[in-house]
């Protein structure tokens, strides 16, 4: 799966920016791919256990596009004040 820290796009900045909501997405395909390429790696004898083993990793990557998503919802615009946030 896709770390959830990167460098930020620059090279040989040194700082570390999590990752956003719509970089998640924007990358959704290459992530169903890594998971995909995860689960071809796992043991498992046919393709209904290599299946088995892979609806559950897209179920957790697609859910930690969501979780990034509310999160970044609920956080306060860099201009506005913590208060008004919730309203």
């Amino acid at each position: 799966m896709l770390p959830s820290l990167s460098k930020g796009g620059r090279r040989n900045s040194g700082t570390l920016t999590p990752l956003t909501s719509a970089r998640l997405r924007k990358n959704r395909r290459l992530g169903y791919f890594i998971v995909a390429v995860v689960a071809l790696g796992l043991p498992g004898p046919d393709l209904y256990t290599t299946l088995l083993e892979l609806l559950p990793m897209w179920a957790l990557f697609e859910s930690s596009i969501w979780l990034a998503v509310f999160v970044e919802r609920r956080q306060p615009a860099p201009n506005e004040p913590a208060g008004e946030a919730l309203l």
